[in-house]
C-alpha cells in the first residue's frame, strides 16, 4: 500500500481505509470519534436515529466505508437518495413510534451494537426511554441534547438513563459548529466495558483529563491523538497531555 499524509504525518495505509481520514461527514465529528474510540474497527454495527441525508451531516457514512452494517431512521423520506448513495438500510419513520426491541431483533444477531446515534434534537427525550438498554448494549453513544437552546430536560434524562446502565459520559457538551457557532449541543458516551477495555483511553489520559478535554482543547486534537496512538505516531501535543 502507498503511504498517505494524515494529520501532518506520513502513514502506511495498510488497511486501504486511511484515505478517508480525517475527512468527516458528520456535523460535529461524531464519525471520527467513533472510529477513534473503536480503534478504527472494521465490520462494526450501528443504529442511527435521525439519519437525515445519506452523506452530508450524516454520522454513519464514514463508518460504512469501514464496512460497518446498520440501520438509519429519519422522519423525512430520503430513501431514494439512500438507495443511490448508501449500502445499508434506511427506514423512513417517526422514531417516537418504533418498537425498538422488534427492530433490533430483526436487524442484529448480536445484542452488543457498536454505536448508537441519537441526532433528533429535542425529540430524543421521547425516544431514549424506548431504547431497550436492558437487553442491548452499545459501545459508543452520541446524544444531541441541545442544552444551549435553554432546555435542560433532555440532558438530565439522558444522564439518568445512561448512568443507570453504567455508561460513562466521556466527553460532555460537545459544541455544534454550524455556521461557526460553538454552542453546547451533544454528550458522547462509552460503555463501562468499553472504557475499561480500551487501552488507548487509559494509556493516553486519565478519566478526568478526558472530561476536561470536552473541550478545553480543540476537538480535533483529541481525534488526532487517537489517530496517532493507533499508528504509534508520537507527537509533542500527545506527550504534553499524557499524565505521568
Amino acid at each position: 500500500m502507498a503511504n498517505v499524509m494524515r494529520f501532518g504525518v506520513e502513514v502506511e495505509d495498510t488497511s486501504g481505509m486511511i484515505e478517508y481520514l480525517p475527512h468527516m461527514f458528520s456535523a460535529e465529528d461524531q464519525d471520527l470519534f467513533v472510529l477513534g474510540i473503536t480503534d478504527y474497527k472494521l465490520n462494526g454495527t450501528y443504529v442511527e436515529i435521525g439519519g437525515s441525508m445519506p452523506r452530508d451531516c450524516n454520522n454513519t457514512y464514514l463508518l460504512e466505508q469501514f464496512n460497518w452494517k446498520g440501520i438509519s431512521l429519519d422522519i423525512r423520506d430520503f430513501e431514494a437518495m439512500w438507495l443511490r448513495e448508501r449500502m445499508n438500510k434506511f427506514i423512513p419513520c417517526n422514531a417516537k413510534e418504533v418498537n425498538y426491541k422488534k427492530l433490533f431483533s430483526e436487524n442484529f444477531t448480536n445484542k452488543v451494537i457498536d454505536y448508537l446515534s441519537l441526532d433528533i434534537d429535542e425529540h430524543a427525550i421521547d425516544v431514549l426511554p424506548l431504547i431497550p438498554f436492558d437487553e442491548y448494549k452499545f459501545n459508543v453513544i452520541t446524544v444531541e441534547h441541545g442544552i444551549f437552546r435553554g432546555n435542560s430536560k433532555l440532558k438530565t434524562l439522558q444522564k439518568e438513563i445512561l448512568n443507570s446502565y453504567n455508561y460513562i459520559n466521556l466527553v460532555e457538551d460537545v459544541p455544534e459548529t454550524w455556521k461557526h457557532q460553538f454552542n453546547a449541543n451533544e454528550d458522547w458516551w462509552v460503555s463501562h466495558e468499553m472504557y475499561k477495555n480500551t487501552k488507548k483511553i487509559k494509556q493516553m489520559y486519565s478519566f478526568d483529563v478526558i472530561r476536561e478535554l470536552g473541550f478545553k482543547y480543540n476537538r480535533m486534537d483529541l481525534l488526532t491523538a487517537l489517530f496517532r496512538k493507533k499508528f504509534n505516531i508520537k507527537s509533542e501535543w500527545e506527550s504534553q497531555c499524557t499524565p505521568p
